[in-house]
């Protein structure tokens, strides 16, 4: 994999970024973490993700086939399912969290799917 574009470092030496493969000359976001020499992929499976933050807790946040979600203590969680109703906004990347959980980043409503609207998710206490 080819380093793309660095996003977040947390106080742990954290790093979350994207990387494109070495297999094919297509580049295809892969999301990952480099802590202590050592990187993480996030979601082996996943053809199209990215990491956008880190926070000093070593939870990540970004977007995995364009919806937002959270990584954390090897598990990955659709922030979407955070939002209820018909009418609600698709959260399509979260782009910041910090050391209280609390998440930044865009979405769409479905009327107008082309138009990004912020949001901000706060942890239930």
């Amino acid at each position: 994999m080819k380093l793309r574009r660095g996003a977040g470092v947390g106080q742990g030496g954290y790093f979350s970024s994207e990387s494109d493969s070495a297999e094919t000359s297509a580049f295809v976001r892969h999301p990952f973490i480099y802590a202590n020499g050592v990187m993480t992929d996030l979601a082996p499976s996943a053809a199209d993700g990215e990491a956008r933050d880190i926070n000093d807790l070593g939870q990540a946040v970004g977007a995995l086939r364009n919806a937002a979600v959270l990584w954390d203590g090897g598990t990955v969680r659709d922030l979407n399912a955070a939002v209820s109703g018909s009418g609600s906004l698709a959260l399509t990347v979260a782009r910041a969290i910090n050391d209280r959980g609390e998440i930044a980043g865009s979405g769409t409503l479905p009327a107008y799917p082309y138009i990004s609207h912020a949001f901000v998710l706060h942890p239930a206490p």
